[in-house]
Formats: structure tokens, sequence, C-alpha cells
């Protein structure tokens, strides 16, 4: 009994190890720079997944990124006060960085 055991544990340990490198699912990013209609960066502006709870603000350069998405669609929102905010839809495989680039323009209201 005592040698099937020692043989038992490490073929289920090794095959418990198998079993959650198939099943796990590789992340991904998505990227992108906003700019504003006279093509200057647009810094602290919010973007957020809008079917997600995912959410960050561009850096004073323009740029964001919003890591660890599970794979599926999604659609991406920018918002600024003063300025018009704009959606895109975007794919996000395993393990893609997607890059969405975003042109905002002055709110006339």
């Amino acid at each position: 009994m005592e040698r099937i055991s020692k043989l038992l544990l490490p073929l289920l340990f090794v095959v418990s190890i198998a079993w959650n490198d198939a099943s796990a699912q590789t992340k991904g990013s998505i990227y992108g720079r906003i700019k504003t209609a006279d093509g200057k960066p647009a810094g602290y502006v919010n973007v957020g997944l809008k079917n997600g709870n995912r959410s960050t603000i561009s850096g004073e350069d323009g740029s964001f990124v919003i890591k660890n998405i599970v794979p599926g669609q999604y659609t991406i929102m920018v918002s600024y006060v003063g300025l018009r905010g704009e959606e895109k839809q975007v794919t996000v495989a395993d393990g893609e960085i997607v890059e969405v680039d975003f042109s905002l323009t002055e709110d006339s209201k």
C-alpha cells in the first residue's frame, strides 16, 4: 500500500499541474494614445471598458494601457471635460496587445 501511495502522489501532482496549464487562459492588454484634434497629447483622460470594470487615466503624453484583460470583445471609452468622448470596439485575443488610438475634438456643449 505504501508503495502505491509513493507512486500515486507524484503522478497526481504532475497531472494537476498539466491540467492547470492546459486550462489557464492567457490574458491580453489594450494600449494606445490619445491626442487632441491639433495633434497634441491629451493627458489625464479617463479610459475605461464599457462592458468591464476596468479603467485608467492617460499619462501626460496621452498614452494608456489596461492589462490583464480576459480575451473577448470590448467597447473602450475615453472622456474628458471639455472634449467630446469617443468609443471604439476592440477584440482582445490570448496574450495579445491591442493598440487603439483616439483623437478627441472640443465639445461644443
